[in-house]
């Protein structure tokens, strides 16, 4: 039994303007809302992204080559992970990347808008109360670190496809105390600075996903799909498999990378392509709440879906 249909206000999830603003402040480099300037910087990047897009429109037709795989994708993260140093990753010394918001426009640290991700994140475990939460692609584990210090009553998991992330995440726990650039990244104070010790980290693909049948009250990720197209529906089908009742996707959907840059980047990159109505049709779920209204990478727009196993 997967219980009664969701009875919590789904209003309860939504993010007040002014906390969206208040958490990606500290990591904005420039504010260029007034600025000619950033015509220059988008024009700039247009460019750049329709000359990848037709590159791979041609040449990705012809080789393989191109194409995202998770063999491919574990070659390129495995390094980048267990190399990965928390405090430059979330607060380097950098002249920022493009980020727009409603009329924001600015330059920004790379994981500036992840932020916000975890202001909705939080609300939404706080209103459905899942005993047992699993992120499938953790990464180094940031997320679930940063998490499991908001709620430490709650058994979280990661599963990631690198043996480099794993590592990092599992030398991670190793410390006396979590690095001090997680808890400045945390849009909330940490309940139990000790909580990150207890996470459970795994090695293992989307494709076959390592749990047995409705393993964990809350599946989720964060920009991890994005780089599994070519595996999309089988992923999305073991997502929802190991899941006993919610799955939280953060996702460049293709419903909001549908044209411009956006589009370019997006099938320049060969990422996610699926749309937000395929989680229903295609995967038994029954989308209960979603919203793209949130900072994004100027190439790349993000939607947050909340959905519930039918």
């Amino acid at each position: 039994m997967l219980g009664e249909p969701l009875k919590h206000n789904v209003q309860k999830f939504k993010i007040p303007a002014e906390e969206i603003r208040a958490a990606v402040a500290p990591m904005i480099v420039r504010d260029l809302s007034d600025s000619p300037e950033w015509d220059g910087i988008a024009e700039e990047l247009r460019l750049l992204t329709k000359r990848r897009m037709l590159k791979r429109m041609t040449i990705g037709r012809l080789s393989k080559r191109l194409r995202r795989n998770p063999e491919s994708m574990e070659r390129s993260y495995d390094n980048y992970w267990i190399g990965s140093d928390f405090d430059k990753m979330l607060f380097p010394q950098t002249s920022g990347k493009p980020m727009v918001w409603r009329e924001l426009r600015a330059l920004a640290m790379p994981y500036a808008v992840q932020r916000p991700y975890h202001l909705y994140l939080t609300k939404i475990i706080s209103t459905l109360s899942p005993q047992s939460v699993v992120e499938i692609g953790s990464g180094n584990g940031l997320n679930l670190f940063v998490l499991a210090g908001q709620f430490p009553q709650i058994s979280f998991s990661g599963m990631e496809l690198t043996q480099g992330g794993v590592i990092k995440a599992q030398n991670t726990q190793k410390l006396a105390d979590l690095p001090d650039s997680l808890a400045k990244f945390s849009p909330y104070a940490f309940r139990d600075p000790a909580a990150f010790k207890r996470i459970v980290f795994s090695k293992g693909s989307a494709a076959h996903i390592p749990f047995a049948d409705m393993s964990f009250d809350m599946v989720f990720t964060v920009l991890a799909l994005e780089k599994m197209e070519s595996i999309r529906k089988t992923a999305l089908k073991e997502i929802t498999r190991v899941a006993r009742r919610w799955v939280v996707l953060i996702e460049p959907f293709r419903d909001v990378n549908d044209s411009g840059i956006q589009r370019d980047y997006c099938v320049g990159n060969d990422y996610f392509r699926g749309r937000i109505k395929d989680l229903e049709n295609d995967n038994g779920l029954r989308i209960i709440w979603t919203t793209s209204d949130i900072p994004a990478d100027l190439k790349m727009n993000t939607a947050i879906v909340v959905a519930e196993k039918r």
